[in-house]
């Protein structure tokens, strides 16, 4: 694990501004800029890692605040649950993947989430405002020029 983990904390210096490592005994923590903290334990990378991002557990995180309308939009999207398409769930896991792979993830699902809430917003200031479905259109398109794409399309690369 020590000579994975080394690599892959390498190639992150690439790209991100800091790391901070923590060896323990049985685990290794990173910690990444904007709260984003990841626990492996020393059967990494044959098991994925424990994330959470602002001390919330990935997985709930993933599920925040998921009212039926919300669930909607995601669906819409082509995702019927956001917990079950996390490449760190366990029967989803390979050790392919990096905690790279893993960042990449957390990226696309935050570019989702602000995408159903500029759909949402949209949809409250026409209705409020009485706007022509037109209108909210154009209000769309300056929020967002493309849709999020599938989180399945990263990590099926």
């Amino acid at each position: 694990m020590i000579k994975r983990l080394s690599s892959e904390i390498h190639d992150l210096l690439k790209t991100v501004d800091s790391i901070t490592v923590t060896y323990e005994k049985n685990k290794s923590t990173i910690t990444f800029p904007n709260n984003i903290r990841f626990e492996l334990d020393n059967n990494y990378p044959f098991c994925p890692p424990r994330v959470w991002i602002k001390d919330i557990p990935y997985k709930e995180y993933r599920i925040n605040h998921s009212s039926q309308r919300i669930q909607t939009y995601y669906a819409d999207l082509g995702y019927e649950c956001l917990c079950c398409c996390t490449m760190i769930k366990t029967e989803n896991w390979s050790p392919i993947y990096q905690m790279s792979k893993v960042l990449e993830e957390i990226d696309q699902l935050n570019a989702i989430k602000q995408y159903v809430k500029y759909k949402i917003a949209t949809e409250e200031i026409t209705k409020h405002h009485e706007l022509p479905q037109d209108i909210g259109y154009e209000i769309e398109s300056f929020l967002y020029a493309n849709k999020p794409i599938r989180i399945s399309q990263i990590t099926n690369k």
